[in-house]
This record gives C-alpha cells, sequence and structure tokens, in this order.
C-alpha cells in the first residue's frame, strides 16, 4: 500500500536512509545460518560441498555419512564440512532460503530490519549468494508499530518477493480459512537474528536485556512493544522471571490481572523471595491445583516449592484423586436412577 499521509511517507524517506549492509552482516549467513553440508554419491565417491559448488573426488565411510558424523575439509574453499549422502538423483540443484533479521535504531526508533537471504547450488557451478531487504518493522517510544515492506505475491502454494519494488505500508496479515492457513508474513518469531544489536534507551530501561537465548522462539517485536506498554510485561523482565514472561508472550501477549487464575498476587510473592519460575507452564499447574484444593495461593510455602516438580506431581495428583472420586460418585447415580427407571 503506497503511503497516504506525511507520517507514512516519512517512515518510507527513513527506510531508504538506513545504512547500507556491512560485509560481515552480508557475510553472516553464509557464514553461520547455512549449514555447511558436502552431499556425498557414494557410487562415484564424489562430493558436493555447497558452502562453495566445488566438486571432488573422496571415498568415505558411508556408515559414518548415514550417521552425520564424519567432518571433511574442502580441498576448494577450506570450508569444514559434514558429508551427507544426496538422495534426490534426478536432481542437479540444492537451493535454500532463510530469513535474517538485524535489530537496530534509527533517529530514536526502534527498528528491525528483515532480509532474505538465498543460497543457489547447481551442479558443476560455483555456489551463489543473494541477500535482498524485505521489510521492517518500526516502533516508537509508545510502542506503536508502523510496518514497511516490499511487495510481494502469496497463495497456498507460492510466496515471492519483488526485491526491486518500492517500499510500501503493510499491517500484519496472517489469516485461514476452511481449506488453508496463511502465516503472518511479517511476524519475526522463526527468524534468524544478527548477534550484534542495538536498543533505544526507553527498552533498555524498561527491562531489555541481550536475552535472545532465553527468550528464543517469541515474536521480539511483540516483546518490545509490550515493554514499552505493558507494565506487567516491564516487571517481568526487570525481575528475571523470564519464562513466566514467555508464557504470557505465548498466550495472547499478556494476562489481565483481573480475571481469577492469573495469579498475579503469587508471582509478587515469588519474586520477594527471589525465587525465578524455571517452568511456568508447570508453575501455573500448580498454582491452579492450589486453588481448587482452598490452599493459600499468598503463602511463599506452596508458591516457591524447591523441587517444582515434586510439588506439582503431589498436589495435581491430590487434584486428580478428588475429581475421580466425584465422576465415579456420579456414574453411581446414574446407574441408580438408571436402574430404577428400567
Amino acid at each position: 500500500m503506497k503511503p497516504r499521509t506525511k507520517k507514512q511517507q516519512m517512515f518510507v524517506d527513513m527506510a531508504s536512509q538506513l545504512p547500507p549492509l556491512t560485509d560481515k552482516q552480508r557475510n553472516y549467513p553464509k557464514e553461520h545460518i547455512f549449514s555447511h553440508t558436502g552431499y556425498y554419491w557414494k557410487g562415484t565417491g564424489q562430493v558436493w560441498c555447497q558452502y562453495c559448488g566445488h566438486i571432488y573426488k573422496q571415498d568415505l565411510n558411508v556408515l559414518a555419512v548415514s550417521l552425520e558424523v564424519d567432518e571433511e575439509t574442502c580441498p576448494h574453499c577450506g570450508a569444514h564440512i559434514k558429508p551427507k549422502h544426496w538422495n534426490e538423483s534426478n536432481r542437479r540443484e540444492k537451493n535454500e532460503g532463510v530469513y535474517m533479521t538485524i535489530i537496530t535504531t534509527f533517529k530514536g526508533y526502534q527498528v528491525f530490519r528483515t532480509f532474505e537471504a538465498y543460497r543457489y547450488n547447481i551442479k558443476g557451478q560455483e555456489t551463489v549468494y543473494t541477500i535482498f531487504e524485505v521489510y521492517q518493522n518500526w516502533i516508537d517510544e509508545k510502542g506503536n508499530e508502523t510496518i514497511l515492506s516490499k511487495s510481494y505475491t502469496r497463495s497456498p502454494f507460492h510466496f515471492r518477493w519483488n526485491y526491486h519494488s518500492d517500499w510500501g505500508i503493510q499491517k500484519h496479515n496472517s489469516h485461514a480459512t476452511g481449506s488453508y492457513a496463511m502465516d503472518d508474513v511479517f511476524d519475526v518469531t522463526d527468524n534468524y537474528f544478527y548477534p550484534r544489536m542495538s536498543v533505544i534507551p526507553i527498552i533498555k530501561r524498561n527491562g531489555w536485556q541481550n536475552c535472545l537465548a532465553q527468550l528464543r522462539g517469541i515474536n521480539m517485536v511483540e516483546l518490545m512493544k509490550q515493554l514499552l506498554s505493558n507494565s506487567d510485561i516491564e516487571m517481568l523482565a526487570k525481575t528475571g522471571q523470564h519464562d513466566i514472561l514467555r508464557y504470557w508472550m505465548r498466550n495472547g501477549n499478556h494476562i489481565s490481572r483481573d480475571r481469577q487464575f492469573d495469579f498475579f498476587h503469587s508471582i509478587k510473592i515469588a519474586n520477594r523471595n527471589h525465587y525465578i519460575v524455571k517452568d511456568a507452564s508447570m508453575w501455573y499447574d500448580l498454582l491452579d491445583a492450589l486453588h481448587f484444593l482452598n490452599l493459600d495461593t499468598h503463602n511463599a510455602h506452596y508458591v516457591c516449592p524447591a523441587d517444582l516438580k515434586a510439588a506439582h506431581d503431589l498436589y495435581v495428583g491430590r487434584v486428580a484423586r478428588i475429581k475421580a472420586e466425584e465422576e465415579k460418585k456420579r456414574k453411581e447415580r446414574e446407574a441408580l436412577f438408571c436402574e430404577d427407571t428400567y
């Protein structure tokens, strides 16, 4: 969609002012994301290096190749490659594509720049690497998001970017019908992230830390928006409750304190006792069981167990036995009623 307001045009203008990739950033997918594989034909003893495209002869242990425990050094490029069997005898090419996101800042905005990197391997030719920027997520200090994107076409059967088109304004666009589902094109959750990043000062103040390892698998754009607009998410980030934060983000970005079973008070008890929840899903199961048993979820004895799994199994087991007994009695009453009727 073409920019229609002055603010939208401002974002399009800023997109063209962002610096080009450095050589290190451009080579990152080649060095660290794409697998260093060498495809092996046991009949001819040839190894096809995917890193550079060179084919050389080498007799390898077939079992070691099958188990993928062997390693080779390509005599042409010197790359360490892991041999795999080539099981597609009728194909002469092996192409791969990945998305890489760089987290950076520009003129007071938090910017997620996403690139599509491709590796083209055609047998007998040198490997070709390409990388093009395809979309950007801009976040202001209030947590508002603006998406810029190159144009694209998609259907249930294909997806294709127009790399050389102009920047346009877009919206998140996941949807489903009774026949198929389409993912959100602008969701960075499953992208590879460039390890060097910068964030605006207010996000640092609100609890952001370079914690991609701890928070892998959640939408980092949505996380930063929540850090700027949601005090509960900010509290979880600052107190190191990363697994509860991940649990909240996966269950609708955040959980309202007004609901009975959110146990926000229990999180406060855990923080006061410097108790870090390692498995939020199991911890919430425990709190649900405590509530069912009318046990005090304000009490650190129950809320902060030294052995979470043992406490979980104990109280969840009690709930299961009570519910099983209730179900048994219900069926007995049902049977008596049916017997009297009969």
